[in-house]
């Protein structure tokens, strides 16, 4: 039990110091509220999808029901996420090799890391049942008996899909630890789990359909595939005592399964992932010249697809603007009346369109962590006779040509799917505003990675994920998307082109002002970078 407190108390020592423990205090301070920020905008996200929903069920009388759509969304949002981060908790961490060497158990080593896990989850899930729950009391009275009930709900919910998220975490670890390109099978089964929470999420509008129809019928199909959801609503919302306990020991069951399927795999998993197969060399060796470019291109390739983390982290952006045309063309739009509300919105749908490209385009940033990511071999890149300006290019080229490609595509679709709502001048601005926001957030990112550096980390999702670069980009392009879309609502009376053109000159000043500081103190910031 000593050993188990220990590891847990490191671990918390070692996330709050890579979150927190910046040297500067402003630095510190500004990543506080950078984090706070965001959390804030993933809440009024939320909040607001869920309030459409509420609108719909409280006409009905079926507003209950809006908390038992709330847990399937945070079930499957804890899923997700959880499966796509137990690999980099469990497995390819730096630290294994010195936990193998001492004379721990492997449970206790798992149920120390699986403390950690269950603060993401509790985060992820936070993102959705809070802000449904704040949603609900806007249209009932509130209930204190029931917050309570909630909130302890709210300790057990998270277990089952973390508990599931990890298991299917382990699974693809332990097939794709055998394989020879274990990280591209990984990033392939994400990115279809990704599509999936995706599909539904959007098709929640049906789900409420189904509600209205008949909720108590749906609760019973629902019973036999997802019980914990199923059995939390009925305890903890509707009171059921019975389902309180059932919910409770289904939580702690699922969970011990989980830790003891984990500690007996633990080291298997780690060890065949540490094994480097020898090249099998045929004939002579020969040598071909590249340009610098070139090779410094093919070392971000090789290091972005090293880490499926880092490939999900930076493309969900290019997913969801591959998709979204098609959901708002065959799942928003074909709905019963909303044609009529398409007419409605003629004038500000290339807007929206246009801030919401612009928005994703800007979350597609892998130069917010490719400085940090050199991790200890950045003393050996800045020996090489290679002038700092040159490595800054193709750190932001390999991001430009990671983007560009699918925005075009994208808004080729937008243009066939909503022809009737562009003119040829915003449709040029289809395409030029995204391509803008990713010239100019990757540039700043890369500006951002090199002032606040993250060198000593002991797991890559540290700096993926959880660094203070990444949280500012992220919250720059929402805001630089979503600030723009709620002008456009409030100001009817806009003037198209006028807009289109203040949008993209502001991403272009971005991109203007970042170029000018890296050609600047490009050097002097390059020179200052140490481990």
């Amino acid at each position: 039990m000593k050993n188990i407190l220990n590891l847990i108390k490191i671990n918390f020592i070692s996330l709050f110091k890579n979150m927190f423990g910046i040297n500067k205090r402003k630095k510190a301070t500004g990543f506080l509220g950078t984090a706070i920020l965001l959390l804030v905008v993933m809440y009024l996200a939320f909040g607001s999808t869920m309030n459409s929903f509420a609108m719909i069920l409280s006409e009905v009388g079926y507003m209950d029901y809006l908390l038992f759509m709330g847990a399937i969304l945070s079930f499957a949002f804890v899923l997700f996420f959880i499966t796509y981060e137990a690999q980099s908790y469990f497995f390819k961490t730096k630290d294994f090799e010195l936990l193998s060497s001492l004379p721990i158990k492997n449970s206790h080593i798992v149920i120390a890391k699986y403390t950690s896990v269950l603060l993401s989850a509790y985060l992820y899930s936070s993102f959705i049942l809070f802000p449904t729950f704040v949603v609900y009391f806007m249209y009932v009275p509130f209930n204190f008996g029931l917050l309570l009930l909630f909130l302890l709900g709210f300790l057990f919910f998270p277990l089952v899909p973390m508990a599931l998220g990890t298991l299917f975490g382990l699974i693809i670890s332990l097939i794709t630890s055998k394989l020879k390109f274990s990280n591209v099978i990984s990033i392939i089964l994400f990115v279809l789990i990704f599509v999936l929470y995706f599909v539904l999420y959007f098709y929640m509008n049906n789900f409420v359909s189904s509600i209205t129809q008949g909720g108590q019928n749906l609760l019973n199909s629902l019973q036999y595939y997802l019980p914990s959801v199923v059995w939390f609503f009925t305890g903890f919302v509707q009171g059921n005592v019975l389902y309180i306990f059932l919910d409770i020991i289904l939580a702690l069951a699922v969970s011990g399964i989980t830790i003891t399927l984990l500690s007996l795999l633990y080291k298997k998993i780690n060890f065949n992932l540490l094994k480097v197969a020898k090249p099998k060399v045929k004939g002579e060796i020969s040598f071909k010249k590249k340009s610098v470019s070139a090779s410094l291109l093919k070392i971000e390739a090789k290091r972005f697809l090293s880490y499926p983390s880092y490939v999900l982290n930076s493309c969900f952006g290019l997913i969801f603007m591959l998709v979204i045309p098609f959901f708002f063309k065959f799942a928003v739009f074909s709905g019963e009346g909303m044609e009529e509300i398409a007419l409605e919105l003629a004038t500000i749908i290339p807007i929206i369109t246009i801030c919401i490209n612009a928005m994703l385009a800007g979350m597609t940033n892998t130069t917010a962590s490719s400085i940090s990511l050199e991790g200890k071999q950045i003393a050996f890149l800045k020996s090489l006779p290679i002038k700092p300006s040159k490595i800054y290019f193709n750190k932001i080229l390999f991001n430009n040509l990671l983007a560009i490609p699918v925005i075009i595509v994208s808004n080729i679709i937008n243009l066939i799917l909503f022809f009737e709502y562009f003119n040829v001048f915003s449709g040029i601005f289809l395409f030029l505003v995204p391509i803008l926001a990713v010239l100019s957030v990757s540039t700043f990112g890369l500006l951002i990675n090199l002032l606040m550096p993250k060198f000593n980390f002991e797991n890559v999702n540290q700096v993926i994920k959880q660094s203070v670069c990444v949280l500012i980009i992220l919250l720059l392009a929402m805001v630089l998307g979503i600030v723009p879309m709620i002008i456009s609502f409030y100001i009817p009376a806009l003037n198209l082109n006028l807009f289109l053109i203040i949008y993209a000159l502001l991403y272009l000043i971005l991109f203007i002002v970042s170029i000018a500081i890296l050609k600047i103190k490009g050097e002097k910031l390059y020179s200052k970078l140490k481990i």
